[in-house]
């Protein structure tokens, strides 16, 4: 019975062998779900941990870099102020005072033109004219009067009235000369009707010179939109726009109207004034000299009463001097202001103001428009700058802040994981050589250290940690977005200076060197050269994140899911087959007999023949 029982312990071993085998192909595959998760899991935390760092090298240069453009930005709204005015609003304004002064002038003409019908008017050139020809009818009566009848000179007996009469001839005489020089010099009617058409062909400069106001208006209006456009558009081409304003200061027919009433109409004007002036001299003295014309020979005569003659001379004086109703004190006054404005209608004042313009400040405007197109260059790059400082760039930098802190704990649970994977790997192999030996001590042994090391492979372990990290890299834009930030920032840093040099060029702009400060200390920020290399490896370890992120489920989580579930099984299969070797020896080493029952139970041999 015993060597019987001896002879079938190799059989007994063998049927054991084949009994757990299964339990082995378990932990076979545990194995391989171990290894299929480590590279994975080791690059998911290589990746965090890459990240993190490249963060850290750029971290404090952006934030630095981002505040300093921040100020820079300030400082360029300042500098361009309201549409510009704060770098060119001076010389500007010296244009616009400029076109100002035209319409001043143009204005003043105007008002002088509108003035003068009325002086025209006040200036009774009609009753003047009257006047001047009675005093023409006084003089030639003067005259008849002096070569007349001795009864039209004197009075009295004929021997006192010849010689009453020669002595009144020889003072007419006397006087008529002066009377004479006068009225060959008081103007006639020719004059007047030469001023009347001057002023009729001038009635058209009032409605010519409003229409010039209104033009010249819009000089400042155009100027304004004309830099504006160039602000929003430096590349606009200008030439066009500029010829528009010069072509409205053609103002030659204006000017040259204003010209010809000024010199024709103001010699007229000035003729007329003086004969007034010298007619109502000549009246206010007449009577006087009239009655010394006819003074008797001897006082005692005078009781005769005055002669003939003397009385139609003041008669006729008396016409001259009513001719001009109000007197010809107002006349005079009239006139005096009609010279006046006509001398305020200076053409070459007008041309003056306008050959400035055209000359100086065409000039200054087409420098200013210069100027405007190289800060419209850079306000079309500081709004780029802007809206990526201001935008989506600030929220990415918040975001990749935000992902680099929820780095740490995803590369700590990865890091246990893959500790737990190179620990678990020679338990592994330890069951395997203990199923080959059919150790069930060290089956044993090693199902308890599976059993301790399943917590270390559940899957909710990671992905407590990850869920938070994927969430945030969803929301986080593109890296693209600092990447195109940090780009434009140092290209703007640099075209800054060029640009303020050529402004400089043009006009002093003092703004600029705080601008360029600025723009210097942005240079000197540590670290801003290597800032570009930095993000490249910020990009690269971001994009390994991303794609460990995206494929965790399939390469992480089920296999840590596969690995946790077959750790159990093969901790659990690892001591079942323990036990079943252990009783599978002790039944072949068990000499009692009846004990191939035991056999049959355990190892399922029913059927099989071991020589009983």
């Amino acid at each position: 019975y015993q060597r019987r029982v001896r002879g079938a312990r190799p059989l007994i071993m063998e049927l054991i062998s084949g009994q757990i085998d299964g339990h082995l192909q378990t932990v076979r595959s545990l194995q391989d779900a171990i290894n299929a998760g480590q590279t994975p899991v080791e690059t998911l935390g290589t990746a965090c941990g890459a990240t993190t760092a490249a963060w850290g090298e750029c971290q404090g240069g952006l934030g630095e870099l981002l505040q300093k453009s921040e100020d820079l930005e300030t400082e360029m709204k300042d500098l361009f102020g309201e549409g510009g005015t704060a770098i060119f609003g001076g010389v500007l304004d010296e244009v616009n005072g400029m076109a100002n002064d035209i319409i001043s002038k143009s204005d003043g003409a105007k008002r002088s033109i509108d003035g003068i019908e009325n002086l025209v008017k006040a200036a009774k050139l009609d009753e003047v004219m009257k006047m001047f020809e009675e005093y023409k009818k006084f003089y030639e009566l003067m005259k008849v009067l002096a070569s007349g009848q001795d009864d039209k000179l004197g009075a009295g007996p004929a021997c006192i009235l010849k010689c009453w009469a020669d002595a009144v001839r020889t003072r007419l005489e006397s006087y008529s000369g002066e009377a004479e020089q006068l009225a060959s010099n008081v103007v006639d009617a020719n004059h007047i009707e030469v001023f009347n058409s001057l002023v009729a062909g001038a009635s058209q400069l009032p409605e010519q010179l409003a229409a010039v106001l209104t033009t010249l208006s819009e000089i400042p209006s155009e100027i304004a939109s004309l830099v504006e456009k160039v602000l929003a558009d430096p590349d606009l081409e200008t030439a066009d726009l500029v010829q528009s304003i010069r072509d409205k200061l053609s103002l030659d027919s204006v000017l040259d109207a204003l010209r010809k009433l000024r010199e024709d109409a103001s010699e007229i004007v000035s003729t007329v004034k003086t004969s007034v002036e010298a007619v109502n001299n000549f009246v206010l003295e007449a009577p006087d000299k009239i009655t010394g014309c006819f003074d008797p020979p001897c006082p005692f005569l005078g009781c005769l009463g005055p002669p003939p003659g003397q009385a139609e001379l003041s008669t006729a004086l008396d016409l001259v001097a009513n001719a001009v109703a109000g007197g010809l004190g107002s006349v005079v006054e009239a006139l005096t202001s009609l010279e006046a404005a006509l001398d305020a209608l200076n053409a070459d004042v007008l041309k003056e103001a306008m050959d400035k313009f055209v000359n100086q400040g065409m000039t200054k405007l087409e420098k200013v428009l210069r100027v405007t197109a190289i800060f419209g260059q850079l306000k079309d790059e500081l709004e780029q700058v802007v809206a990526l400082v201001d935008g989506s760039a600030a929220d990415t930098q918040a975001g990749f802040q935000t992902v680099v802190a929820r780095c740490p704990p995803v590369e700590t649970v990865c890091v246990t994981i893959v500790d737990s994977t190179k620990r678990t790997q020679p338990v592994l192999e330890e069951t395997v050589t203990a199923f080959t030996d059919l150790n069930e001590d060290a089956l044993l042994d090693a199902s308890a250290k599976l059993t301790a090391q399943q917590a270390d492979f559940a899957p909710s372990l990671l992905t407590t940690a990850t869920d938070p990290l994927q969430e945030s890299i969803t929301q986080l834009a593109p890296i693209q977005k600092i990447q195109e930030t940090l780009d434009r920032i140092l290209a703007f840093v640099d075209l800054v200076p060029v640009k303020l040099g050529e402004v400089s060029a043009e006009m002093e702009v003092p703004q600029a060197a705080a601008v360029i400060e600025t723009t210097d200390q942005i240079k000197a920020i540590p670290g801003l050269a290597e800032l570009p290399a930095a993000f490249a490896a910020l990009k690269d370890a971001f994009t390994s994140l991303d794609g460990a992120i995206e494929t965790l489920e399939d390469l992480c989580v089920q296999p840590l899911q596969k690995a946790s579930s077959l750790m159990g099984e093969a901790a659990n299969k690892t001591a079942e087959a323990a036990e079943i070797i252990k009783t599978g020896k002790a039944i072949a080493n068990d000499p009692v007999g009846g004990a191939m029952g035991a056999v049959s139970d355990v190892l399922g041999t029913e059927g099989i023949n071991i020589g009983w």
